[in-house]
This record gives C-alpha cells, structure tokens and sequence, in this order.
C-alpha cells in the first residue's frame, strides 16, 4: 500500500475535525435546549412575582389618577404572559437566548414601574412609562409569535 499523500492526511484530518465539531455541536444542543428552557422557567416564576399583587393592571386601579386607563395595565400583564407561554414552546425546539433575554428585560421594566408609588411621580409621567411598556412588549410579541 503506498504511503498517503499530504493532501490525503490533511483531507482525513479535515474529516475528523468536522466529525468532532458536528459531535460537539449534536451533544450540547439537547442540553443548550434544557438551560433554555429552565431559563424560561425562571421567566414564569418572574412573572409569578409581578402577579403576586395583581401585576401592573392592580397597580393601575389602586390609584385614582391611572384607573380609567387601566386597561393598559390587563395589556401589559397579558403580553407578558403571551410571551412567556409562546416561549415555554419554542424552547423545546430553539436555542435562541436573545428572545429570553429581551422578555426578562421587560418583566425586569414591569417590575420597575410597579416599584414607582403614584404620589412622587405625576401621573402623566407614569401613564408615558405604562404607554412605553405596553409599546416595547407589544413589539416583544410580534417578534416572538413570528
């Protein structure tokens, strides 16, 4: 049998480089999958704490100045819990972080704004956060049920 030539070793080494990366890539997407979807996980138990009190349409009613506009409020709540049940899904399937990422941001808003008590903030000043919430999850949705 005659030796292998140089561009023969560097094709079988090429072989073998590529077989392992596609072995590393098939071993870890399964477990890419589960952190994906235990990090979903942590964006319900999240949104599980914005609900403890009623979530943002609760905080809405309880004050006078925001009540007639608190249908904003059962939006935003319900855009959230949109996102994170569409999530619950896709995780199973995909292994995209950013989408994760972009809803904690909000719930991490939502949160926010439900920390700011009514009477040191104008109310218009609140009603602009609520509307830029609601906006910025809405634009979350699209971008998820795509």
């Amino acid at each position: 049998m005659a030796n292998p030539t140089p561009n023969t070793r560097f094709l079988t080494k090429g072989r073998i480089t590529s077989f392992m990366l596609l072995m590393v890539v098939l071993i870890s997407s399964p477990s890419q999958a589960a952190n994906l979807c235990a990090n979903v996980n942590d964006l319900r138990l999240s949104y599980q704490v914005l609900q403890s009190d009623g979530g943002i349409w609760s905080y809405m009613e309880r004050d006078s100045s925001l009540k007639d506009k608190s249908f904003l409020g059962l939006q935003i709540d319900t855009k959230l819990v949109r996102c994170i049940t569409v999530l619950e899904e896709k995780c199973k399937e995909s292994s995209d972080e950013s989408l994760v990422k972009e809803v904690e941001s909000k719930l991490g808003d939502a949160r926010m704004l439900r920390n700011i008590r009514p009477g040191q903030t104008s109310a218009e000043e609140l009603m602009k956060k609520i509307e830029d919430l609601n906006d910025d999850i809405g634009k979350v949705v699209e971008k998820i049920t795509q």
